[in-house]
């Protein structure tokens, strides 16, 4: 009797489907999911959207950088005349983001990552199609990203206009772009940041912009490319942030003729306190600390005095002051104070991350210089060494909503002496 029962067929149980699903899970990953339902809305429509940019990004970026045309969110008008395709498109991702930043936070994004690194895949799906993460042969992170389309069409012109309307007032513009690790990454697919960028800088230096080659200058400096960022995220690392501020310095004093002390931007002139294994990047949130290890973070303290303030505008629209040394006017220590991968953000501790508007006083200040620099994320590790270099630092990130309405009165306003760019 025994012997005949075992023999028959028994039903799937709740508890191996849970662990069929769970295996799955460890597989693709709440991005997989992501990934997957798209490629079926794909398959249905007959749409690539790979190549469709986000809504919302591509309109801030299209966006008028420099003058607010409209209060409301460029993104919701965008949305609202959307087609469905668009809207589910962009209604998946925002579902898909539910699971990936919260529900799959930490235990199942690491998971998922350790599996995958053990199997030897080096791509990880992201929930975005076209910005999957891919660990490059030398253990570095890179987002597969394509350029939104007319992104720097729009800044050429933009800047173009910028510089004539600063020509008038004899205020010298420069330009320098931050490269992207994907712009010169090993990577499997045509690489169109790479050219969109190139073909930027050349129509700038076309339009009369002094354009600074900061991929040639880190070229010169001998340094293997890498090593100028972090391995899990795309931003610099707080040494490179250092070594760019000496470097457009070095170019802006020859250039323009105003004096400084090199020593304030000598590296050796600073001391480095690394917190070992502290920082999971961005690109690393995406596939957690076992995909490929996590980062050290760099905590650069001058070896001389320095007395500075700082008073910063946040989105909220309220302003901080900070004001003393270095360290306790441009850094927000309490970011790294604990280590957190996935909700830590060390990199802000450099300036206080990305903000509408920055304004740096020298206390010693080498010169009278005022510098209007406009940045990107990127500029958060240079911003606390540029301001050893000058009088007096302003610093917009024109992304954010807090920033002046119109950055052409904002300049009459400041009077700078040069705009720097820093992109």
């Amino acid at each position: 009797m025994s012997t005949l029962l075992a023999s028959r067929p028994r039903p799937i149980s709740v508890s191996v489907i849970i662990s069929c699903l769970f295996a799955l899970s460890l597989v693709l990953g709440a991005p997989g999911y992501a990934t997957l339902a798209i490629r079926v809305i794909e398959t249905v429509t007959g749409r690539n959207t790979i190549e469709a940019p986000e809504l919302a990004e591509a309109a801030g970026d299209n966006a008028e950088i420099f003058v607010k045309t409209d209060a409301r969110s460029q993104g919701e008008v965008m949305f609202e005349t959307a087609s469905l395709v668009d809207k589910i498109y962009h209604l998946e991702n925002a579902i898909a983001g539910y699971f990936t930043e919260s529900r799959a936070t930490g235990f199942f994004i690491t998971l998922n990552g350790g599996f995958q690194s053990a199997i030897g895949n080096r791509l990880a799906l992201d929930s975005v199609l076209g910005e999957d993460v891919i660990k490059l042969p030398n253990g570095y992170l890179a987002r597969l990203q394509n350029p939104k389309p007319g992104v720097y069409e729009s800044n050429l012109k933009q800047i173009g206009e910028l510089n004539s309307f600063l020509i008038e007032k004899q205020i010298p513009l420069i330009y320098t772009h931050a490269p992207y690790k994907v712009e010169y990454s090993d990577i499997p697919l045509p690489n169109k940041y790479k050219i969109a960028i190139e073909d930027l800088n050349k129509g700038l230096v076309q339009a009369g912009v002094k354009v600074v080659d900061v991929k040639s200058e880190m070229d010169r400096d001998g340094r293997d490319f890498f090593s100028y960022y972090f391995k899990t995220d795309h931003h610099w690392t707080g040494e490179s942030g250092l070594w760019y501020a000496g470097m457009i310095t070095e170019k802006l004093s020859a250039d323009y003729g105003f004096k400084y002390d090199r020593a304030l931007l000598d590296p050796a002139n600073y001391t480095y306190e690394v917190l070992s294994d502290w920082f999971l990047g961005s690109q690393g949130k995406r596939v957690g600390p076992l995909f490929t290890g996590v980062d050290d973070f760099t905590i650069i303290h001058p070896s001389f005095e320095t007395s500075l303030a700082s008073d910063t505008l946040y989105d909220s629209g309220e302003w901080e002051h900070k004001s003393g040394t270095l360290e306790e006017a441009l850094y927000w220590s309490e970011r790294v104070k604990k280590k957190d991968y996935f909700s830590g953000t060390p990199y802000a501790m450099y300036a206080g991350g990305d903000n509408p508007i920055q304004l740096i006083r020298n206390n010693n200040a080498p010169n009278s210089m005022r510098v209007m620099l406009i940045k990107h994320s990127y500029a958060d590790v240079a911003i606390p060494f540029l301001s050893l270099a000058f009088s007096d630092l302003c610093v917009l990130d024109l992304r954010h909503t807090g920033r002046p309405d119109n950055l052409y009165d904002y300049i009459d306003e400041y009077g700078p002496d040069l705009v720097l760019f820093l992109w």
